[in-house]
């Protein structure tokens, strides 16, 4: 039963662990995959508004024109390079706004990557611990502990002298428990 409980005990501390590395490594893909919406998105607002300069640069040299200013000198000339620099100012910010919650989400995505690999290691402690606490166990049961001493001593004689821990594992991996 001890060897049983154990097993089924270690395989579910080990599943947890690849459960909880998998479910991270899915949500850091939708991060990452969120990341790149972002971006695209940035990309093509900037496009927008660089065209929609364009169409405000556009009217305002019609409604010079129509007025008889002379196009493309002195302060219609100014007018049109400010037009353009606020439109592609605003296009600029739009993408940099975009790269930015882009670089947040690749990082947070990261993090949870990270966060995924630390749980799987966890539970390979905890499953490793349970091993070694069953093993203990096991040797209680079977008359040794982890004190050195095994109560019928080494090779099944009645010597009580110390051994190591390593020696009892060796006697309870060929001898096992009666109760099994």
């Amino acid at each position: 039963m001890l060897v049983a409980g154990t097993t089924v005990a270690i395989g579910g501390q080990l599943q947890q662990g690849r459960a909880a590395q998998r479910a991270a490594n899915e949500s850091a893909a939708q991060d990452e995959y969120t990341a790149l919406v972002e971006q695209d998105n940035a990309l093509a607002q900037a496009q927008q508004i660089r065209r929609q300069g364009e169409s405000a640069r556009g009217q305002m040299l019609a409604a010079v024109a129509s007025s008889g200013v002379k196009i493309g000198a002195g302060s219609t000339l100014d007018a049109e390079r400010q037009v353009m620099q606020d439109y592609e100012t605003d296009a600029s910010m739009a993408i940099l706004t975009g790269n930015r919650s882009a670089a947040g989400l690749r990082g947070q995505a990261e993090l949870t990557r990270r966060a995924g690999r630390n749980a799987r290691a966890a539970s390979n402690i905890a499953a490793f611990n349970t091993l070694l606490s069953s093993g203990s166990q096991g040797m209680k049961l079977a008359g040794g502990s982890l004190s050195g001493w095994d109560a019928r001593g080494p090779n099944g004689t009645n010597d009580r002298s110390a051994v190591s821990v390593g020696n009892n594992m060796d006697w309870f991996l060929r001898n096992g428990t009666s109760g099994d």
